[in-house]
């Protein structure tokens, strides 16, 4: 593992976002959404900081994510949001994972592992209200009738996911409330208890404020970033990861003379420049090329060359008191994971995800 290049975490300012957010969605459940490690921050590290801080639920992407909760220790319930393939109902249920029901047959598979293991399988039905992606999108109260009358099954939840919750403006979001909120009017109508009502993100709980919810889902708010650079935030939350790395070498550069592969960048001027020991296969990606700015001593040096697998360059002329081991902050509290994702067309979530295993996660 390169210790050079290193992911600085503060569990502490990770449980006080998770507390600011559970005040402003009181009395709501709050639901942890620690899938892709935890955005990049380690799901195990996190994990075992919010359940001692009061966590009771934990959503994740897959079942292996859920399942190196349960070797790590992790109690608190954990719903899986993606597909499961149906030979591991039977892991699923041994581990009383909450799963996504967006097809019957699954629900048939549930149940029948559960009969096995003579244990109850638990179950979230998603609705598909316009994000197009997972759910059901008609015939969900039949869905719903039948897992009702699953013996070996129990509904813990009803949910749906805003394609554009970040937007307040957007028409969508009134739509996909209004499509919610009918279901679950008819689900209760039918006698049976949805269990959690879900539909706000993140920018959901910022932007909304939804009557026939009783919890929300809670990712890069976390995690102490705002869901899009123009929300403006209601909760007190602050970044809670920063990206570092340091500088290899100082040299120095005449006019005319080419950086990196492709020489990409010429110089136009004598320069100093450094050579910082990060690049794509950490995930400081290609894209930032010639773009993107880092932080060293309290000053501003920018990307100059392509970014390299291991390594890139940064323009330093004129800077002061800068040396061979500095650290430079890739991203973090002076330079925002939104200002980073620009220079690739991208999100901070991508930005906080390219994070990549072999990048040390140091934990305050």
């Amino acid at each position: 593992m390169d210790t050079n290049t290193y992911a600085r975490i503060s569990l502490d300012t990770l449980v006080r976002n998770y507390k600011a957010i559970k005040t402003l969605a009181a009395p709501k459940e709050v639901i942890s959404v620690i899938k892709a490690n935890a955005y990049g921050h380690g799901a195990v590290e996190c994990a075992e900081a919010l359940q001692k801080a009061g966590a009771r639920i934990f959503a994740v992407s897959s079942i292996d994510e859920a399942l190196e909760l349960r070797e790590a220790g992790i109690n608190a319930s954990i719903l899986v949001l993606g597909y499961i393939e149906p030979a591991r109902a039977i892991e699923a249920v041994a581990n009383e994972l909450s799963v996504v029901i967006f097809e019957r047959g699954f629900a048939g598979e549930m149940d029948r592992a559960a009969s096995k293991l003579g244990k109850m399988a638990k179950l979230e039905l998603k609705v598909d209200t316009g994000m197009n992606r997972l759910g059901f999108k008609s015939g969900g109260i039949e869905a719903i009738k039948e897992i009702s009358e699953l013996g070996n099954c129990s509904l813990e939840g009803v949910f749906s996911h805003f394609a554009s919750a970040d937007d307040k403006a957007a028409s969508s979001n009134d739509e996909q409330y209004r499509l919610f909120d009918s279901f679950i009017t008819q689900v209760k109508s039918l006698g049976i208890n949805p269990g959690y009502v879900h539909i706000d993100n993140s920018a959901g709980l910022i932007n909304f404020s939804h009557s026939c919810v009783n919890a929300v889902r809670c990712g890069i708010l976390l995690y102490g970033l705002p869901p899009s650079p123009g929300i403006e935030l209601s909760v007190p939350v602050k970044p809670a990861l920063g990206f570092y790395s340091k500088i290899a070498h100082i040299f120095n550069v005449k006019k005319g003379e080419g950086i990196s592969y492709s020489h990409s960048y010429i110089a136009s001027s004598d320069m100093k420049v450094a050579t910082i020991s990060a690049g794509y296969a950490d995930g400081y990606v290609r894209a930032y090329s010639n773009k993107a700015e880092v932080f060293i001593k309290g000053q501003r040096a920018k990307s100059v060359g392509n970014i390299c697998m291991d390594m890139f360059m940064a323009d330093i002329t004129g800077l002061k008191d800068i040396q061979v081991g500095d650290e430079v902050e890739l991203f973090g509290p002076n330079i925002s994971a939104w200002e980073l994702s620009a220079h690739s067309g991208s999100i901070a979530y991508e930005v906080l995800c390219l994070i990549s295993k072999r990048v040390r996660r140091v934990y305050e």
